[in-house]
């Protein structure tokens, strides 16, 4: 590949460690797969012409729209459980390993049918997982592929597409707070902690500490914004990228701990565990 800067530092920035490659994976597989397992005992409620949303009521609230299309639109509800059912076996052979490239894609196309389906069902994590899925149908994920591929395209391709995909998330969801004035203000998490509905216990018990929970209002937009900008530095041998993801797992970990926000922090942080340089491995080691 002729780029024009170092291969060192393409190397750094780009080129993705085989540990953290591993661990994205693992998270994100089963992660995904949880998520489809809990959704395949709900199927008949959300995802059938039974259910609560037909595709009558979906045209009547979205339009029709010719272009857009699912597969699970059925009027079988046999067809619509054996889909989901696929969907969770897909996920169960990622878990595992087997077939991984066709199983990614497959998994991809269902899973953005599944969303169209009922996009009042979707959330962040919907946003991000069929995404995630996609990248990592480019990235070398097993021994011999990494062996295929070499130094090729692909190899930084992938890497530069993870760590755009991480860039933009946190840097969007930083820049939408900016302009909420509760962010500004410094009450949004007191507020998000009374709201019961998704609050954890953790979440009411630090409702005793305001002052706390309007400092880290005020941080969080910031972080999300400047952090993620750190991921770009290759300096001091990837360890500068190292804290950055860091202090982006740790607060993925402290909005799983204190609010119910889906799987959405485990897809974000397997993205984010993707990119841990080598550096990181080899200290633990």
């Amino acid at each position: 590949m002729n780029l024009s800067f170092p291969k060192e530092f393409r190397d750094t920035l780009f080129k993705l460690d085989p540990r953290s490659i591993l661990a994205f994976r693992l998270l994100l597989t089963t992660a995904l797969f949880t998520d489809l397992a809990e959704r395949f005992f709900s199927t008949s409620y959300f995802f059938t012409e039974s259910g609560v949303f037909p595709k009558p009521l979906w045209d009547k609230i979205y339009g029709y729209k010719p272009y857009y299309w699912s597969l699970h639109f059925s009027d079988s509800d046999v067809l619509i459980w054996s889909m989901v059912g696929l969907q969770v076996v897909l996920a169960g052979c990622l878990v595992i390993g087997y077939r991984l490239k066709i199983t990614l894609f497959l998994s991809w196309i269902l899973l953005l049918s599944m969303n169209l389906s009922n996009p009042l069902l979707t959330y962040g994590g919907d946003k991000l997982s069929p995404g995630l899925l996609l990248i990592a149908t480019l990235i070398p994920l097993t021994l011999a592929q990494r062996q295929k591929a070499g130094d090729g395209l692909l190899t930084y391709l992938a890497g530069a597409l993870m760590l755009t995909q991480v860039t933009m998330l946190y840097t969007a969801a930083g820049a939408a707070k900016v302009w909420q004035v509760h962010w500004m203000t410094g009450d949004a998490l007191y507020n998000a902690m009374n709201f019961n509905l998704l609050v954890k216990p953790l979440g009411i018990w630090l409702t005793q500490f305001e002052g706390l929970l309007k400092l880290a209002s005020w941080f969080t937009p910031w972080g999300e914004i400047a952090i993620p900008m750190l991921l770009w530095v290759p300096s001091w041998n990837g360890r500068v990228r190292t804290l950055a993801i860091l202090a982006l797992l740790g607060l993925n970990a402290g909005i799983w701990l204190t609010m119910d926000v889906g799987y959405f922090m485990f897809y974000s942080s397997a993205a984010l565990l993707c990119l841990l340089p080598p550096v990181f491995w080899d200290t633990l080691a």
